[in-house]
């Protein structure tokens, strides 16, 4: 009698062979959609090195270059209080001037005596660039393309601010709040001599009386405190006011001045002793070039 085989291995599945391509399927799917977005943030990381490497202009408007014009301006302020209304244009368009006639990406800075700004440690109160108006003159300083629509904005937008700054300038020096308590002018400009410019300056733009009123010398106030710019730099105390040299920078002093001197209050100088003076410090301290331009009252104008 013929015995039936038993079979001890396990029931085969019906459905067994064909369930295995589907799960691969699935999981194949799963794969790739967890890998997109990977691959989004990896375009993305990209994109957003890319954007960060770009230089980008500062909020001054500057883009940092070791030939970069570096124009200064200081305004003495313990005088602006008592200028004419036509020492305050020459003011303005001085300061105007100098912002238009800045070449692609120089930059001025603006330094004053202030009651609110004056310190041992001289900073400006203002810096400012000139933008690239154009795609040639962005090219030009080797900064990054960028449409012309921005470069105008941005050109626009340097100029109206710079505008209102001046406008502002002009109108609080009139205020008795932002009068200097002195005039420590020698001590002004070596301060700002010593400033960090981060390139060469290029030119020094002065805006004052002359009348230096400080622990170091009272010109005109005292005899024998304003002799001749030779004489007084052998003074002992002339080392601690003398600036760093001028490096061939243009220096242009405007000598406000509010009368004839002598007079009652300065009566140890005379005008031509100031202009004098100061052109033969600028001079004697390393200008490329000198200029003492006097600004008269103009009294009613």
């Amino acid at each position: 009698m013929a015995r039936s085989r038993k079979r001890y291995g396990k029931p085969r599945s019906r459905h067994g062979r064909r369930r295995r391509p589907v799960m691969l399927k699935k999981l194949l799917l799963t794969s790739a959609l967890a890998l997109i977005p990977i691959g989004t943030l990896g375009a993305g990381g990209y994109l957003a090195h890319q954007h960060l490497s770009r230089e980008q202009i500062d909020a001054n408007y500057c883009y940092q270059r070791a030939d970069q014009e570096q124009v200064a301006t200081f305004i003495d302020f313990s005088l602006t209080h008592q200028t004419s209304r036509s020492q305050q244009r020459d003011l303005r368009n001085t300061l105007m001037q100098t912002f238009e006639s800045l070449p692609t990406n120089g930059r001025v800075l603006i330094f004053t005596t202030a009651n609110d700004s004056t310190a041992s440690v001289t900073d400006p109160v203002f810096v400012l660039c000139n933008p690239a108006a154009t795609p040639s003159e962005q090219a030009s300083i080797g900064a990054p393309d960028t449409s012309a629509q921005v470069l105008a904005r941005q050109q626009r937008d340097a100029s109206e601010r710079y505008a209102a700054f001046v406008d502002d300038l002009i109108r609080s020096s009139t205020q008795q709040s932002h009068l200097a308590a002195s005039s420590p002018i020698l001590e002004q400009i070596q301060g700002i001599s010593r400033y960090d410019f981060g390139a060469p300056l290029s030119k020094f733009i002065i805006y004052t009386d002359g009348i230096n009123n400080s622990a170091t010398a009272r010109f005109c106030a005292v005899q024998g405190e304003l002799p001749r710019f030779e004489v007084f730099a052998r003074r002992p105390n002339y080392r601690f006011v003398k600036p760093d040299d001028f490096d061939g920078a243009e220096v242009d002093i405007l000598l406000v001045e509010q009368g004839e001197l002598p007079s009652q209050h300065l009566p140890f100088c005379t005008n031509q002793e100031l202009r004098d003076f100061y052109l033969d410090y600028a001079e004697g301290n390393g200008a490329g070039v000198a200029r003492v331009t006097p600004l008269g009252y103009g009294a009613g104008q």
